[in-house]
């Protein structure tokens, strides 16, 4: 179980994936943006948690494909006008985020820090319910480098005048869990179990299967 539970004093949390069931809506999104561009099959786990901007330059360096910032922001425009009308029609709020976030509300500060668009964002609080539960919200463009930099992780440290050890991040991706690692804030990851070897890496002080095991971790 967490050590020193005491000293936390904040939970940091990642949307996509973790409150937010969006990943196959991203997914798709970036399939339907990248289809008939004449470009190599992508695997979105190498994307996965990442900004949509810096996901399309990673992927076009990635493949060597040539590129510029204008096909960048055009191609940002196209998967979030994808994204948003599939997150309207398939995206759902994990089961009990609601009341998950209310109890850890009453005894911890809450962030959500994700690198989703802030309409993305701004979706996900207006079907969970749950904007009064944050202390303070953070998108990805907010900061310069987005995960699995760090930036985005600091900057709620910073926000919440704390130290980064009094304060635990809950993620789901590996971009995103390395974010937290090189930020220096402790780490629960919630995978399926089949999945928990990729994270170990970065020294997670738990793995959880699903969002919900964060409470009886923390409360």
């Amino acid at each position: 179980m967490l050590e020193k539970k005491s000293q936390i004093k904040a939970v940091i949390f990642d949307m996509d994936g973790v409150l937010f069931l969006s990943t196959d809506c991203h997914e798709e999104a970036f399939r339907l943006t990248l289809d008939k561009k004449d470009v190599p099959v992508f695997v979105y786990d190498d994307i996965a948690g990442m900004r949509t901007d810096e996901a399309f330059r990673f992927f076009y360096q990635k493949n060597q494909l040539p590129f510029d910032e204008e096909l960048i922001a055009k191609l940002v425009k196209e998967k979030r006008k994808h994204a948003l009308r599939l997150l309207g029609e398939k995206g759902k709020v994990a089961a009990g985020t609601f009341d998950l976030l209310q109890r850890l509300s009453s005894q911890y500060r809450l962030v959500l820090a994700s690198s989703a668009s802030l309409g993305t964002i701004e979706l996900f609080l207006s079907l969970s319910k749950t904007r009064d539960f944050f202390d303070c919200i953070l998108d990805g463009s907010m900061v310069e480098h987005a995960k699995p930099a760090p930036d985005i992780y600091l900057l709620a440290v910073e926000k919440l005048n704390l130290l980064p050890e009094e304060c635990v991040v809950v993620e789901d991706a590996l971009k995103g869990a390395e974010a937290s690692f090189r930020a220096g804030i402790p780490l629960i990851i919630t995978t399926p179990p089949d999945e928990k070897a990729r994270f170990l890496q970065f020294k997670p002080i738990m793995i959880v299967s699903e969002g919900q095991e964060v409470g009886k971790i923390l409360l």
